[in-house]
């Protein structure tokens, strides 16, 4: 007996195998004897079995539950999950717990020679479950394998040394219904799982010291710097003597990167060995065996040493002085009747001194003597000298200079000075920016009248060690405080002239004289200093007139001060022309700004009428000035000056700097000229 049934399919899946089972339970136990066919035709035949959440799978199920009296096939097997890595370094047999690497991880396979792998997944239950892996080669083309286990055995990456790269997997697991051991079309299949990952990095990193080759000499402060270059990169070793880095964290390449300053100057003199060494973040390094220092450079090498000899400069001599012809200790300021002098310092230490650098005035090296002195003849004419040495060692490294040391040779008396005894007061030698410039930019130097009357010095000079000379004229020098005007020469009983050198610089910054005479050549006084000074402050005496020399504030035409504590501000005005005044605040560094009032009157039709400006700026510099102040009224880009100016009043208020206001009144008496 055949039997046909045709089957409609519901739309809910549930629903119609629910159905259908009843339906198939009914007819199996009234027809137990018969031999019962099923044959699903029409629409069955034709229905999206997938769409219904049914596989083909299922389907050979059922057709053969039909044919047999036996349960019908299972679902799709659940979705394994993958669980990452082991290397048989790490492990003596695939599918160890808990994994070596997770997924994502990078590697360098283990085993040098051959880099190898264990992919492990979840196991599913179910009967004659097979695995399908999915695996993308570094080069994205796409194989498929299978495994019986929930895991592969130790495996290479693609050839027996292994392709570098990412390599990308991903498993399902099917009933495999023929015992093919490969996945056919009809067989139950998991979903996919989610991609695990793996990178195999098998090159090592290449590292080199590239500030210094082996055997060269160093000295003083250096710069280690280097190169470590890999993809995946690390850390690195810098080592040395003590002090070095040693492990640093560093996960980018770098080229001729600074990697350490290393100070050598507290180091004994001899060899050292430096080493630079990297591993990348899958372990390579190559070799991997710490090399010896005696190993050849190779381009792959993930290690460098460079051995270097420090060879530090000496130290500067000391005890520099002037001995006169007959052995007298003039020290560094003397003055001597006689040509022949020995200059003369303490022996350096170093056991690899080979010279010392012997300098004159006009800083020219003239000997390089062996020992720690040397004696010659001055030039044949009087005036004042300096002298310095250094020490040099047979590495050609140098110390420092010393100080200058000066001596004046005088074949005659040297005269008292005049009864007014004007003196150097203060000397600006190393002014901000550049040291030439015009009045009251530049180089200056300060006279100070230590007597009841004024003296006229229009004439007199000023000259350093190499006869450079400043002649005081009124176009360069000034003593009421406005270096607008036509300028001064007068140096007013106790008070102050300032000559500017109005061009280029004359005095040396590392150290010189300033050395004063009147206009008949007479020497009048004298000023010897050596390097050290800030730039843009001046030497000075402490009290003006006085003995005692200090570094301080640059206070031209004023009382000298030590510090900017000590500063008084004070504010002046002037009539710059007709009808322009300009005002000056000196003193007022410690504030921040000035605001200003001009008022006066001027005339009108016979009347004085009362008119003033106002104004504010910022206080950036010690001597402040404000030129071109208009006089009068402006309209519709019109100038309408004012006439007859009398009466001018000029009020400073000094603010800011975390001090209170200080307001400052000056009356200019008289009229406008």
């Amino acid at each position: 007996m055949i039997l046909v049934v045709n089957i409609t399919i519901s739309l809910n899946k549930n629903h119609f195998m629910s159905n259908f089972t009843r339906q198939l339970n009914y007819l199996f136990a009234v027809t137990k004897l018969a031999l019962l066919t099923l044959l699903l035709v029409g629409s069955f035949q034709a229905a999206n079995i997938n769409w219904l959440g049914l596989t083909r799978a299922s389907y050979v199920g059922l057709t053969g539950a039909l044919n047999n009296p036996v349960v019908l096939g299972a679902w799709a097997p659940e979705r394994p999950t993958n669980q990452g890595w082991n290397l048989p370094t790490e492990s003596s047999a695939a599918n160890e717990q808990p994994v070596d690497l997770s997924c994502g991880s990078l590697t360098n396979g283990g085993d040098p020679a051959h880099p190898r792998v264990a992919h492990n997944w979840t196991a599913v239950s179910g009967a004659n479950i097979k695995y399908q892996r999915e695996v993308t080669f570094p080069d994205n083309h796409i194989g498929y394998y299978y495994a019986d286990n929930n895991y592969t055995p130790f495996a290479s990456f693609g050839s027996d040394q292994g392709i570098e790269g990412t390599w990308t997997t991903r498993v399902r697991a099917f009933e495999d219904n023929n015992d093919n051991g490969a996945y056919d079309e009809g067989d139950w299949a998991s979903d996919w799982s989610d991609y695990c990952e793996i990178t195999l990095d098998r090159t090592a990193p290449y590292a080199e010291i590239t500030s210094h080759d082996d055997g060269d000499t160093v000295s003083g402060v250096v710069e280690i710097r280097g190169t470590v270059t890999d993809d995946n990169p690390h850390h690195y070793w810098l080592a040395g003597p003590a002090g070095f880095p040693g492990v640093v964290n560093e996960s980018n390449s770098f080229t001729d990167q600074l990697l350490y300053t290393w100070d050598t100057t507290g180091l004994a003199e001899g060899e050292y060995t430096l080493k630079l060494e990297a591993r990348d973040a899958a372990g390579n390094k190559q070799p991997n065996l710490a090399p010896v220092p005696a190993d050849p450079e190779d381009t792959t090498d993930s290690v460098d040493w460079v051995t270097v000899t420090v060879s530090n400069p000496p130290t500067t001599p000391s005890g520099i002085r002037i001995l006169d012809h007959q052995g007298t200790d003039l020290g560094c300021d003397g003055t001597t009747d006689h040509r022949y002098i020995t200059v003369d310092w303490h022996d350096n230490p170093e056991a690899d001194l080979a010279h010392y650098d012997y300098q004159i005035r006009e800083a020219t090296t003239i000997a390089q003597p062996t020992e720690s002195e040397f004696s010659g003849d001055i030039r044949d004419e009087d005036g004042l000298y300096r002298y310095r040495v250094r020490a040099v060692d047979t590495d050609d490294n140098t110390s420092d200079w010393t100080e200058w040391c000066y001596v004046r040779l005088d074949r005659s008396v040297l005269p008292t000075p005049p009864s007014e005894q004007i003196v150097i007061n203060e000397v600006m030698y190393d002014p901000v920016g550049d040291d030439q410039g015009n009045m009251p930019e530049g180089e200056w130097v300060e006279l100070y009248n230590n007597s009841d009357t004024d003296v006229d010095v229009a004439g007199w000079y000023l000259q350093d060690t190499v006869n450079n000379q400043v002649t005081i004229s009124a176009s360069n020098s000034d003593n009421d405080l406005d270096t607008g005007d036509d300028g001064e020469t007068v140096v007013p009983a106790h008070g102050w002239l300032v000559v500017y050198v109005n061009g280029p610089a004359v005095w040396d910054n590392d150290g010189d004289a300033v050395v004063l005479y009147n206009n008949t050549d007479v020497w009048q006084d004298e000023y010897i200093y050596s390097s050290g000074q800030t730039e843009g402050s001046t030497q000075g005496r402490d009290t003006d007139g006085t003995d005692n020399w200090v570094t301080m504030i640059a206070t031209p035409g004023r009382t000298n001060v030590a510090t900017a504590a000590d500063l008084q501000p004070s504010a002046y005005i002037w009539q710059q022309d007709e009808h322009h005044a300009r005002i000056a605040v000196f003193d007022g560094l410690n504030y921040d700004q000035v605001d200003y009032e001009i008022t006066y009157l001027h005339d009108q039709d016979g009347t004085d009428v009362p008119a003033g400006l106002t104004g504010s700026t910022t206080i950036n510099s010690n001597n402040l000035y404000i030129n071109d102040l208009f006089m009068g009224t402006e309209s519709s880009g019109s100038q309408h000056p004012h006439s007859g100016i009398k009466q001018v009043v000029l009020t400073a208020t000094l603010s800011g700097g975390g001090l209170p206001d200080r307001v400052i009144t000056v009356n200019l008496s008289g009229s406008w000229e």
